[in-house]
């Protein structure tokens, strides 16, 4: 794998929520894999700084640990531990 997509949906219609899946399918051709985050109201427009900046941490941390179990099944030379503790350094 040399790339990981964050997708950010703003507002998605409660329609589109049922076709988003928080970990992609890996693509081959491209050498990635696509983790979906949602932002609303609830967990991130009507919160202040400091919470917002929480839930980024919080869920792009999940997604990392969702990505984990992707990796070892599809058998992917990735180092998720090294990348965890690098976007735990960028979030100090």
């Amino acid at each position: 794998m040399k790339l990981i997509l964050f997708q950010f949906y703003i507002n998605p219609h409660p329609i589109e929520l049922e076709n988003i899946k928080e970990v992609e399918s890996y693509r081959k051709k491209e050498c990635l894999i696509g983790l979906s985050v949602i932002i609303n109201n609830d967990n991130f427009f009507n919160k202040t700084e400091s919470e917002r900046y929480e839930f980024l941490k919080i869920t792009i941390l999940h997604r990392l640990d969702l990505l984990e179990n992707v990796v070892f099944k599809k058998k992917l030379d990735t180092k998720i531990e090294l990348l965890r503790f690098n976007v735990l350094k960028l979030f100090k």
